[in-house]
């Protein structure tokens, strides 16, 4: 993780846009008990501390962690049969990032909370079919009364396409959870009523699928990368002078992974001018 810390740092001091880094740790780090004796699970602590400790002091960082320790025996923000966060567990990381990054957020009385499937079964599930687990919710925030998506558009192989925030065609797909943001190709953009003329850069993994449609309540324009997706090139990022804020939203296993953040964050500007 040291070498995704230095590409990110690398990063900040070459832009100097104000910066926010959020580390999420994987549910195993909080329901070990639960799993069978001989399945070993070493701990994310000191890998996230110490990744946040070669952060750049600049660059804001959340302590997801233990806002997600805190409520993990009470509280549904993970799913059971996937390995991902659910919107609760988001929305409650999401309090804490976004008055880092200067507003307030929308309190948990705001919204309206649909169940939009009921029968999830996630990517954990696929790899052993273990089908005595209880299938999960994936869920819906509505903020009533609050901003919405105006125009999305995802630009893909030198195309514009149409997209959405919420892909309701993956609700019948093998993979659900597809059903927020949808593909991963490419680079989405998303503008909205707010009217601050403020906008994002989010690089982030799909664990951040379900975060972004907290995040409308307060940009005018979101622009989302998916940093796994092995097609991205520093093209997507080229225009990354035009944003006031970036945030960098991840699994902290996807941060370990140094490869593909040194090949998006390293300066090819210059081997493409």
């Amino acid at each position: 993780m040291l070498e995704t810390a230095q590409s990110i740092n690398d990063f900040y001091q070459k832009y100097n846009i104000p910066t926010c880094v959020i580390s999420v740790p994987s549910a195993t780090e909080f329901y070990s008990k639960q799993l069978p004796d001989d399945v070993l699970v070493s701990s994310q602590r000191k890998q996230i501390d110490f990744f946040y400790d070669n952060i750049d002091g600049q660059i804001k960082k959340i302590d997801a962690y233990y806002i997600l320790m805190t409520m993990a025996d009470d509280d549904y923000i993970y799913y059971r049969t996937d390995s991902r966060w659910t919107s609760y567990g988001a929305y409650c990381v999401y309090r804490s990032a976004i008055q880092k990054m200067g507003f307030s957020p929308i309190s948990y009385d705001k919204y309206s909370i649909f169940h939009i499937k009921s029968d999830f079964k996630g990517d954990l599930y696929k790899k052993c079919f273990y089908d005595t687990v209880e299938a999960d919710i994936l869920d819906v925030y509505d903020c009533k009364d609050g901003n919405k998506v105006t125009d999305s558009v995802r630009l893909y192989k030198n195309s514009v396409q149409k997209c959405e925030l919420y892909n309701k065609d993956a609700l019948n797909t093998s993979n659900p959870y597809g059903f927020y943001l949808g593909s991963s190709k490419g680079k989405i953009i998303l503008n909205t009523d707010v009217d601050n003329e403020k906008s994002l850069l989010v690089i982030k993994d799909s664990l951040a699928n379900c975060f972004i449609p907290f995040l409308v309540q307060h940009y005018s324009k979101i622009s989302i990368i998916d940093i796994t997706d092995e097609e991205v090139s520093f093209e997507n990022i080229k225009d990354i002078s035009s944003y006031n804020q970036v945030l960098f939203l991840c699994d902290a296993d996807t941060y370990e992974n140094s490869n593909i953040f040194s090949y998006l964050l390293s300066n090819k500007e210059e081997k493409n001018d």
